[in-house]
């Protein structure tokens, strides 16, 4: 199942702008004040909705799609260009690591992240071959997703008293 996530952001529908601290102070674009648009990609779909759950909890993310399989992702990925795309290592109709090895070579800007229920070395390895930026143990996702958000987008860090201010 694809699925395109129509999210109203209160930061947006309030009409207030809620720019984002970066690492450089006085940016002011509208690139820094809009969320990172995350595409979420797993076939199994109370995983797909916990990892949704764990990203939308992000102050600095925003889901704007889910897919089911590598295909579907890739289809998605080149209709609405997010600038994060998370993927499951396996999945049908396309494995995540033949989507990481596409989506590296069709958008080398996209950041892509792995996630996998084991960690073995070598498909950590694989992971690093086909292009992803990185891979989290879906154990772990929650505890490692800010501080992979933080080094694959430096430009976006946010104070942690912003942070919290973004989540009420």
């Amino acid at each position: 199942m694809t699925t395109v996530l129509e999210f109203a952001s209160p930061r947006r529908a309030t009409g207030h702008p809620d720019p984002l601290l970066s690492a450089s102070p006085a940016r002011d674009s509208q690139a820094d004040c809009a969320p990172i648009s995350v595409l979420v990609a797993d076939d199994t779909p109370n995983v797909l909705a916990l990892l949704v759950a764990l990203i939308g909890d992000h102050p600095l993310l925003e889901v704007t799609a889910t897919a089911d399989n590598g295909a579907a992702a890739l289809s998605l990925a080149a209709q609405l260009r997010p600038q994060l795309v998370v993927l499951d290592v396996s999945m049908p109709v396309m494995h995540g690591l033949e989507a990481a090895a596409r989506l590296r070579e069709l958008y080398p800007e996209m950041r892509i992240v792995m996630t996998a229920a084991d960690d073995d070395p070598g498909l950590r390895q694989a992971y690093l071959d086909v292009g992803a930026d990185c891979c989290i143990r879906k154990f772990y996702f929650a505890r490692q997703l800010p501080a992979t958000v933080e080094t694959l987008f430096p430009e976006r860090r946010i104070s942690p008293a912003e942070a919290a201010r973004r989540r009420i």
